[in-house]
C-alpha cells in the first residue's frame, strides 16, 4: 500500500475536523458590553430618582415616515399642548421643562419628524415623570420615561429647596380677596408687598389694612 497516512486508497486527502474553539472570555465580555451600550451599564439604574434628569418621551415612527402629519398629532392628540399642561402637577410650562408652549411644539416637532421620537417633558424627577405618564391616558402606551443628563433645562439643573423663595419688598398693584374676622370675605387692592409675603391692602370701603398675612389672602 503506497498511500500516505494523510490520504485514502483513492488518493483523496483526508479532512481532519477539529472541535470548534470557543472565543476567549475577553471577547464574550466585550460583546456583552456592546449590547449594553457605550457605558456598559444601564444609565437609568444608576440615576438618582430625585435627580431632575428624567424626561417623558413619545414614540411615533409614523410621523417620521410621513404617514401621519405632526400637525395632526399636535392639534388632535395633544390638544396643542393642553393635554400635557393639564396633566402636570404645577400646570405651568417651566414645570414641564419648557419656556412656553412654542418651545414644546418646536422641540417635539423636530424630534418626531426626524426620528419618530419626541420629548414631552424634561428636567423631572423619576416620580414626577411617572405621574405625568400615568395621567396621559391612552397616549401613555406610546410614551416612556428615560434618563437624559444632556437635555436638562437650566432651571432644573439648580438644586431644589423646600424653602419658600425670598419675596422682595416693594410696591404692587393687584386685586385680592381676603378673609376678615368671623369668616367675612372682602376684596381690595394690594399696594405693597413685604418680604414676609404679607400685603398692605386698601379694601373696597377705602380702609387701609397694613401687613395682612398671606394666609388671609
Amino acid at each position: 500500500d503506497t498511500a500516505q497516512g494523510s490520504a485514502d486508497a483513492t488518493g483523496t486527502p483526508e479532512v481532519v475536523e477539529e472541535d470548534a474553539v470557543p472565543p476567549p472570555a475577553e471577547e464574550e465580555e466585550a460583546a456583552d458590553d456592546t449590547a449594553k451600550g457605550p457605558d456598559g451599564d444601564d444609565e437609568e439604574e444608576e440615576a438618582d430618582p430625585e435627580e431632575r434628569i428624567h424626561k417623558l418621551i413619545v414614540s411615533m415612527p409614523m410621523v417620521a415616515a410621513g404617514e401621519i402629519p405632526f400637525d395632526m398629532v399636535w392639534a388632535d392628540l395633544l390638544e396643542a399642548g393642553e393635554a400635557v399642561l393639564q396633566a402636570s402637577d404645577m400646570g405651568t410650562w417651566p414645570s414641564l421643562g419648557w419656556k412656553d408652549r412654542a418651545e414644546l411644539e418646536s422641540e417635539l416637532r423636530r424630534g418626531l419628524e426626524a426620528r419618530g421620537l419626541g420629548t414631552i417633558a424634561r428636567g423631572l424627577t423619576r416620580e414626577q415623570a411617572e405621574i405625568l405618564l400615568d395621567r396621559m391616558d391612552e397616549l401613555a402606551d406610546a410614551m416612556s420615561v428615560v434618563v437624559d443628563r444632556e437635555d436638562v433645562p437650566q432651571s432644573a439643573s439648580r438644586p431644589t429647596s423646600s424653602k419658600k423663595e425670598l419675596i422682595v419688598a416693594g410696591p404692587v398693584c393687584r386685586r385680592v380677596q381676603l378673609e376678615l374676622s368671623h369668616g367675612v370675605v372682602s376684596v381690595g387692592v394690594a399696594v405693597w408687598e413685604h418680604e414676609s409675603g404679607s400685603l398692605d391692602i386698601v379694601d373696597q370701603q377705602g380702609f387701609f389694612l397694613p401687613a395682612v398675612p398671606a394666609s388671609k389672602i
